[in-house]
């Protein structure tokens, strides 16, 4: 009997044991979000770390952005999430960090608010200090950046092919429809004061007003136009200008060119704004308005 007591005893401390282990760990882990602090302006791409503690072990760790995750499972320590904000609008943004155990156990983190601004990301301006010119090389002298995230420079250089075929050709004057002036004696770069010079040079010559001047020279006008490429394809325009003008000598050196020897049409999409230009000139304004006008009359 004395056996048969210690028995049971054993086998009900068996099942009060079992019943205990199977209630499991119900220790909630503790999390909180460190760095940045609630309330802080940020852009670009930010750290955003915390501390996750559990009485066994921590799992993993996932961030929530406005409710919504935002990050890959986080497995070790440091429990960091690199937010890119990049893409984002600036406004105001809830953040918190969810912790997970290794018996099933979650946590949530207190929510931080954080303000996206990535207007403070745009680089600041370059200072020119000056600029130098030669027959064949343009100097550029400028600070140095100071920004603590600076990459690299980036020069533009003009689109236009003068300055270049000027060289190959050994031309000592060039210029561009819209005006512009090349003279190789002072630079290879456009300049309306190089223009004004030379109109100055020529009036100094001669003790005859400018108008005379300009008579005497031959005469042709110029019409300037535009079209606005919101509904209009521009390949399409130009594809069709070509089969209208099928006796023009065809250029595609910039856009598209249409000559005749004593008339032109251009045709070229604009670097800044969702427009095609068309410039035309002829001997009169109505010969240079009907060139423009069979180009609209196609659209």
């Amino acid at each position: 009997i004395s056996s048969m007591r210690r028995i049971t005893t054993f086998f009900v401390l068996l099942i009060l044991w079992s019943c205990e282990e199977d209630k499991g760990d119900k220790t909630e882990p503790e999390v909180s979000i460190t760095s940045p602090s609630s309330g802080s302006t940020v852009n670009e791409i930010v750290t955003i770390t915390c501390e996750a503690t559990d009485n066994k072990e921590i799992d993993f760790v996932q961030f929530f952005v406005n409710d919504s995750l935002d990050s890959f499972l986080v497995s070790a320590e440091p429990y960091v999430f690199e937010w890119n904000t990049n893409n984002l609008e600036n406004g105001i943004y809830s953040i918190k960090a969810v912790a997970y155990d290794i018996s099933g156990n979650s946590a949530e983190s207190s929510t931080i608010s954080l303000s996206v601004d990535n207007s403070l990301s745009i680089p600041k301006s370059v200072e020119i200090i000056d600029i130098s010119y030669s027959l064949t090389l343009m100097t550029i002298r400028f600070r140095q950046s100071v920004e603590d995230d600076f990459k690299r420079y980036t020069i533009f250089v003009s689109s236009s092919e003068d300055s270049s075929e000027m060289l190959e050709i050994g031309s000592k004057f060039g210029g561009e429809g819209n005006g512009g002036v090349i003279l190789k004696e002072a630079h290879l770069g456009r300049d309306s004061l190089v223009g004004v010079a030379m109109v100055l040079n020529r009036m100094s010559q001669e003790k005859i007003p400018i108008s005379k001047i300009h008579e005497s020279l031959p005469q042709f006008h110029i019409i300037k136009d535009k079209i606005d490429l919101d509904k209009v394809d521009k390949d399409v325009v130009i594809t069709q200008a070509i089969s209208i003008f099928k006796d023009a000598k065809i250029d595609k050196t910039d856009g598209l060119k249409l000559s005749w020897d004593d008339r032109w049409i251009h045709l070229r999409g604009s670097n800044t704004e969702p427009i095609l230009r068309i410039y035309a000139e002829a001997p009169t304004k109505s010969e240079a308005h009907l060139l423009v006008d069979r180009i609209r009359a196609t659209i």
